[in-house]
């Protein structure tokens, strides 16, 4: 606030307060001066001052006090020693100026006062019409009729003849049954007194009134106790552990509390780093509830934050066997729980995939052909289509000399491994596999010629090998995220017997260890 009093020469020396003001939310919001008459109608017994924090922090009365004069008062002013308490922000303080009135004193009781002269040192008996008042910082007596100073935290002039005030003139004339009263309920401040303040009938403002934030202060109460947050964090910087400003009881949702203990999960993990042991952001209690696969071998911990201990990395890339052999970077084809390739059997991928379907159309074209086998049935009509597979039997070969010696090795087994990702027109039924030593046709994805319709002269050779009735299933891994397929293996050849013709063919055919197996 900023003290300009009538006298030109005067307003200099007030110049000195603003900063000490500007520093400070408090402000005077009402006076009443019309108690302890003994005649007329007053309102009250009692005068009474209410003080205001307009700020967006609690501010405290330590060491300040209210000071009168009258309105032309030239000399000392009256000092009343206010209590060391807090304001909060957009709170008010009720302050009796008087003593306790006399038996004939007209008038209702002043009730709802915060703090009343009779408990303190100091008394000030208002003017009912015309007066100066000052809310001051220190309880050094101000003096003269225009004082100044930086200790001088608001002043508020009323009534014809007021020699000091804010602004452009003072406050009207006041009456024992009206008080003057600060607009916007204590908001409005804009260093004008004759602007600032109305002259009505008085109320009682107290700190049990509701709070009265101004507007463009700053406050916020996201939790609704009446304190402003900055000051909270201020007083207890605990309660905003990610030191974003904002209290963390305010900022919890499910997708940054998801272990619903009511801290922040990023304050958990900068707290203990070991919770979030691959550094994603998501403790990992939270991980393996929501995606157990990512546990494979049961362990209650996180795969790819483990380092495999012996036997548990067969392939040695650094991964556990378990989590490999969910997400088919390894095959158990005989589920016997230990990988293939680390029971000596050889693992060889499709070099060539093809899903081929009638003209125009040909084989499926790529990427989508290279990914995927999307094989429809014969009663889908229009869109029927087989799926081609070729391996090159080259690597086969290599591995298992390298083990047997050149030619000293037979194929015992063979199995057809399979991951399906179902999609949404999935359907289960019966699918047939064949061998066909046709390892020229071009199956390969974008091929236009080789279409569905000349399945059966492309593949006159063809043999059966096996039949076996496909269920969609629910608990496949594609990389690192779980799908909704299921993961497969047939047996195609058993050395033990019990082969079909195109079983005998495949292992003839892996056993010749050259070429492509169609």
């Amino acid at each position: 606030m900023n003290i300009k009093h009538a006298l030109v020469l005067a307003a200099m020396a007030g110049l000195s307060c603003s900063a000490a003001m500007a520093q400070n939310d408090l402000r005077l919001a009402e006076v009443y001066g019309g108690g302890g008459a003994t005649t007329g109608t007053p309102t009250y017994k009692s005068d009474f001052v209410v003080i205001f924090n307009g700020g967006a922090s609690a501010r405290s009365l330590a060491g300040a006090s209210l000071q009168y004069t009258s309105a032309t008062g030239t000399g000392t002013w009256f000092v009343l020693q206010l209590p060391a308490v807090s304001i909060p922000a957009g709170r008010y303080y009720l302050v009796q100026t008087t003593l306790a009135p006399a038996a004939n004193v007209v008038g209702a009781d002043l009730t709802g006062q915060d703090f009343s002269a009779n408990n303190a040192s100091g008394f000030l008996n208002l003017s009912a019409t015309t007066g100066k008042i000052a809310l001051v910082s220190d309880t050094v007596a101000l003096a003269g009729p225009t004082p100044g100073g930086a200790t001088i935290v608001d002043l508020v002039g009323y009534g014809p003849g007021a020699t000091a005030f804010e602004g452009s003139g003072a406050v009207g004339v006041l009456t024992n049954a009206s008080a003057a009263l600060r607009n916007m309920g204590g908001c409005s401040d804009t260093n004008n007194n004759a602007a600032d303040f109305t002259v009505g009938p008085t109320a009682i403002l107290n700190s049990m009134t509701a709070a009265n934030i101004c507007s463009g202060t700053g406050f916020n109460d996201c939790n609704g106790n009446g304190v402003n947050d900055a000051d909270e964090i201020a007083a207890n910087a605990s309660i905003d552990c990610n030191n974003n400003g904002v209290i963390d009881t305010c900022e919890i949702t499910a997708t940054n509390d998801r272990d619903g203990n009511g801290v922040l999960d990023s304050c958990q993990i900068a707290a203990d780093p070991s919770l979030d042991c691959n550094t994603n952001g998501i403790l990992d209690s939270v991980e393996l509830s929501t995606t157990p696969f990512l546990d494979s071998n049961g362990n209650g911990q996180i795969d790819s934050c483990e380092t495999p201990g012996a036997g548990q990395d067969c392939n040695t890339n650094g991964r556990l066997d378990s989590w490999d052999l969910l997400v088919g970077e390894l095959t158990d084809v005989n589920g016997n729980g230990t990988p293939d390739a680390c029971e000596g059997a050889a693992v060889a991928e499709v070099t060539t995939n093809g899903t081929v379907q009638p003209a125009p159309f040909g084989t499926r074209s790529a990427p989508n052909g290279d990914a995927f086998l999307n094989v429809e049935g014969e009663a889908n009509n229009t869109f029927a289509s087989y799926g081609g597979l070729r391996f090159d039997l080259a690597p086969v070969a290599t591995q298992f000399d390298a083990a047997y010696g050149a030619a000293n090795w037979h194929v015992t087994k063979a199995y057809l491994f399979l991951q399906q990702s179902n999609a949404a027109f999935t359907v289960n039924g019966t699918v047939r596999i064949y061998w066909s030593n046709n390892d020229t046709l071009n199956i390969t994805p974008g091929t236009t010629s080789t279409v569905f319709g000349n399945f059966d002269t492309d593949f006159a050779d063809r043999e059966l090998v096996a039949d076996y009735n496909f269920t969609q299933g629910t608990g496949i891994t594609i990389g690192s995220a779980q799908g909704n397929g299921t993961t497969e293996s047939h047996l195609l050849f058993d050395e033990a017997g019990g082969n079909a013709a195109g079983g005998q063919n495949t292992a003839n055919e892996l056993n010749s260890g050259a070429g492509s197996l169609t």
